[in-house]
């Protein structure tokens, strides 16, 4: 049994921390109905986000590891300043891909997703919409979720005092084992202001929200049971389609044991978004993005022609034009008001695009 629980317990570890990536009310009740209901409550303050700020097909970021020795989820309400620049940087670094689901080998497990996120060998599937994004779950080497009543993740709008809460259910299979898991999640942003990272970097008009899991996974015949508790503070900011800074708790109780993990990661300002017709052997990147002004845009040595670019607005207003060569290029952005903008090169028989974040 002891065997059996520490391997449970890392599979739901690496769930865990795909989950919520960018997961939860220990109050764990093993008789309550999971009603596939949710509860919706929206206060307008603070930055507002909508489904335009969620990571699309393409995008790809790059999150560094920090001790959490004497870290705290800090304080909430509106107007706060959350500084984070003491934080020693840990060895580990992730770098999260999202990608077309049917571009994976079990995509057709997670019927009606459009989005898939590829992190450490693990897929992660989600519908995004207009209004909403739902989690249906996700599959490595040694285990796989379906949830047959997916998550909710983000409801859209969402800023400052908005909360939901939302049921699941589905399956884990793990080493030839079939367990039925249930569960709800809850989300509430819950203070808005300015955030220091790490590194130094600061961002004003930043959204913080907590979001909780609990679950219960259950064997009809051995009678297994696991309760299993996650939460996670997240930092984000309209201007950055990835959360800024996470701090992540996560606990498993088997009835015999327990186990508890924490972890924060913090991005590394290094994001790309490209487009399905980019052909592979131009690849480009940008640092440092987000950017206060200044950015380098690196492209491969010895391209046949230079690329002409275009900087566009999230309205699609013309800011910026230019040519780009192979190697780094220095481009001066510092005259545009703080934003997400998305630059346009083109050669004569190929198109490609990366987001840039000024701030």
């Amino acid at each position: 049994m002891q065997t059996f629980f520490k391997t449970f317990v890392s599979i739901n570890v690496n769930i865990f921390s795909i989950f919520d990536p960018y997961g939860y009310s220990m109050k764990l009740l093993l008789t309550l109905l999971f009603l596939p209901v949710t509860v919706l409550t929206v206060v307008g303050q603070g930055p507002v986000f909508d489904e335009s700020w969620f990571p699309g097909i393409g995008a790809q970021f790059v999150g560094q590891s920090a001790s959490g020795a004497g870290v705290s989820a800090a304080q909430t309400g509106p107007d706060q300043m959350w500084d984070f620049s003491n934080l020693a940087d840990s060895s580990n670094q992730k770098v999260t891909s999202y990608i077309d689901p049917i571009s994976t080998d079990n995509g057709v497990w997670y019927v009606g997703t459009n989005l898939a996120s590829s992190e450490d060998g693990t897929f992660s599937f989600f519908e995004k919409t207009a209004t909403q994004v739902d989690y249906f779950g996700e599959y490595n080497d040694l285990f796989s979720v379906v949830l047959t009543d997916p998550a909710n993740q983000f409801q859209f709008p969402f800023s400052y005092g908005t909360m939901f809460t939302d049921s699941l259910q589905g399956t884990l299979d793990f080493s030839g084992i079939t367990l039925h898991r249930s569960g709800e999640v809850s989300f509430e942003a819950d203070g808005y202001g300015t955030l220091i990272l790490p590194d130094g970097r600061t961002f004003e008009d930043v959204l913080r929200y907590r979001y909780t899991q609990h679950t219960v996974d259950e064997h009809n015949t051995q009678g297994v049971v696991f309760t299993s508790f996650s939460e996670s503070y997240v930092w984000i900011s309209p201007i950055c389609p990835e959360p800024l800074l996470r701090i992540s708790y996560f606990s498993q109780d088997n009835g015999q044991s327990t186990f508890a993990s924490k972890s924060v990661f913090y991005s590394l300002g290094v994001f790309t978004s490209v487009e399905e017709n980019l052909q592979e052997e131009i690849n480009i990147s940008a640092f440092p993005n987000p950017s206060e002004g200044v950015v380098n845009l690196r492209l491969p040595e010895g391209l046949s022609e230079d690329l002409d670019y275009i900087l566009f607005d999230l309205n699609g207003r013309m800011a910026s034009s230019g040519k780009l060569s192979g190697g780094i290029n220095l481009l001066n952005f510092d005259h545009l008001p703080q934003g997400l903008y998305v630059l346009n090169a083109s050669t004569s028989n190929q198109s490609i695009s990366i987001r840039i974040s000024l701030f």
